[in-house]
């Protein structure tokens, strides 16, 4: 495998070398022997002078005799990053993470080798492990708001990318990171980059005129059109703020192509059509809506697609079609509902997914109070969050609207929730008002049987638990459940 020039490494890491040397060196142990104690001495001598050839000569030579040692392997690897020899950089880069695997420092040098090497999905895995490691560090969130633009998920970018200024209490490095991004990114991700950083510190005209270079590169950016949008309004022009905003709804999530989840043509055909008209005519509700309907489809493409793009790609793309379409429609409920079931898809790997889920629910029925499913939903959230009140009223409003949709997946949870708040009395008047409406509807009769064994009925629960049972073809879900219930409270009588 050819080598890359140390000149074309240099040129092409720029600011992450200089960054990279200003990382802590790790302290050597007393009790290394004599002469690799010598070798480290003479090799940090040697970089402290700039002889970075002689500097990785040295550390082979104390590797040769402290061959357990994750310093040496560490620095030796630095050492080869500025030659230019990447690839033996990696190996020692690994070696020193399995002799020392929570060295952050390592994480991140094998994260710039391979940002290097053009390698971002690995790279992004490595400086992910840094951030975990040391999250502290302004540095590693800086880098990852760079590997993360060149894959192109750029509101994740953006997000690191703050997360480094607010933790970067200098304003020399504050102002690094910013004028960084310019030398590592295109030119339209860069600018994104610190338009964002601009609003984050207060400057709206800076990050303004950030916005406006990006979308003189493309004209299509939500984030430039979102983050102008916040820009005027922090100068207090509520005019320019609709307008920017208007139009990053009406644009909508543009994904990169390589994290672009493929859906059915006739749905992009229908979304570009939509967005046409609506470009045309950019206050006519009806065509915002048909638009709406078209992301809203776009999104459960996307979430139901086995396409090869990760899940977490694939996860985020839909909500940004959906939380786009409740921009475009805000009264439709349905747009606000599927927004939620896509934040609790999110909710294993982003820490606030959960809370906007609750959010995206209670939207979706303050808009429509008799959309049973957002009120399923909400009630199974709040359950699992053990909010017994809450989750009791989502609950019992969902059965009450729709007992055959909702009744097989709401009953057990709502009885948890009544034995959780004491309220077993209520339980018990609530499924037999419901069993009584709806017949039809086995769960409900189920679970007022529950209710009279938690409230200690239980001869008459075992009774109901029988009538029920006759009424359930064998080999039924509802027929194996009251089977088994019947054996259990028969055993205890």
């Amino acid at each position: 495998m050819r080598k890359r020039p140390v000149s074309q490494v240099k040129t092409a890491s720029g600011c992450l070398i200089l960054l990279l040397t200003l990382l802590p060196a790790t302290n050597l142990s007393a009790s290394q022997p004599a002469l690799a104690q010598d070798s480290l001495a003479i090799a940090a001598d040697h970089f402290q002078k700039g002889d970075i050839n002689a500097a990785e000569q040295a550390y082979t030579r104390a590797i040769a005799n402290l061959p357990d040692n994750a310093y040496a392997y560490n620095r030796r690897a630095y050492c080869r990053y500025r030659l230019g020899r990447l690839d033996s950089s990696l190996e020692d880069y690994a070696v020193s993470l399995k002799l020392d695997p929570k060295n952050a420092d390592s994480y991140f040098g094998s994260c710039m080798c391979h940002f290097l090497q053009k390698k971002y999905s690995q790279a992004c895995t490595d400086i992910s492990k840094a951030v975990e490691l040391k999250p502290q560090e302004s540095l590693y969130w800086f880098s990852r708001a760079m590997v993360l633009m060149k894959l192109g998920i750029s509101n994740l970018a953006i997000e690191d990318f703050l997360n480094a200024l607010n933790r970067e209490s200098e304003p020399g490095k504050q102002a690094g990171y910013l004028d960084s991004s310019l030398k590592l990114l295109d030119e339209k991700d860069a600018r994104l980059l610190r338009a964002a950083g601009y609003l984050a510190q207060e400057n709206p005209d800076k990050a303004i005129e950030e916005a406006d270079r990006v979308l003189k590169i493309s004209s299509w950016s939500v984030d430039a059109y979102r983050i102008e949008a916040e820009a005027w309004k922090m100068k207090g022009d509520q005019s320019k703020y609709e307008t920017n905003r208007t139009l990053a709804a009406i644009l909508g999530p543009m994904p990169a192509k390589q994290r672009s989840t493929p859906v059915p043509e006739s749905i992009t055909r229908a979304e570009k059509s939509a967005l046409s008209a609506v470009l045309k005519d950019p206050i006519n509700k009806k065509l915002l809506a048909a638009l709406a309907a078209a992301r809203h489809d776009r999104a459960f493409a996307i979430l139901t697609s086995e396409s090869k793009v990760s899940r977490s790609a694939q996860l985020e793309e839909a909500t940004a079609c959906a939380l786009s379409a409740t921009e475009l429609a805000p009264e439709d409920a349905g747009h606000w509902y599927l927004a939620g079931l896509l934040f609790q898809e999110l909710s294993g790997t982003h820490r606030r997914a959960s809370i906007m889920a609750e959010e995206m629910f209670e939207k979706s029925v303050e808009n429509n109070p008799d959309y049973a499913p957002a009120w399923l939903e909400l009630g199974l959230l709040l359950a699992g969050q053990n909010r017994g009140i809450e989750a009791s009223v989502a609950l019992e409003k969902a059965l009450a609207l729709d007992p055959g949709g909702t009744a097989r997946y709401a009953v057990g949870p709502l009885v948890a929730m009544y034995a959780l708040t004491d309220e077993g009395h209520r339980g018990q008047l609530f499924f037999e008002e419901q069993y009584e409406k709806n017949p039809e509807v086995p769960a409900l009769g189920i679970g007022q049987s529950l209710m009279l064994n938690l409230q200690g009925e239980r001869k008459k629960a075992l009774a109901l638990a029988k009538d029920l049972i006759l009424l359930e073809k064998p080999g039924s879900d509802e027929h194996k459940y009251l089977s088994n219930l019947i054996k259990e409270w028969q055993g205890t009588l």
